[in-house]
């Protein structure tokens, strides 16, 4: 088995003390970002992508946490939202490219 993702958040529903503290350092940095991303951009909706996304009830409820508590403060409200393509956003958004 390769490492990846899937396994990690796997792990992490299983409470494995390991995964737990991967998944809370990564969506740490991931929080940071994105706090960093709305104040730069003035976004009122993020919309995030991508193979975690398919985890999005962990994603979402520890990324709203650690915009409250970490002090990571937001010019403005913004709705931070799963995108319904998940994985194959980026490949949806390549295709729909005209010349």
């Amino acid at each position: 088995n390769k490492l990846n993702a899937v396994v990690i958040f796997d792990a992490y529903e299983k409470k494995d003390n390991f995964a737990i503290k991967l998944v809370d350092e990564h969506i740490n940095y991931i929080s940071i970002g994105i706090a960093s991303l709305i104040n730069f951009m003035d976004l009122d909706t993020l919309v995030l992508a991508g193979g975690i996304s398919a985890r999005e009830k962990i994603i979402l409820s520890k990324i709203a946490k650690n915009l409250k508590t970490k002090n990571l403060t937001l010019k403005n409200k913004c709705n931070i939202v799963i995108s319904k393509f998940h994985n194959d956003a980026g490949l949806i958004g390549a295709a729909n490219l005209k010349d």
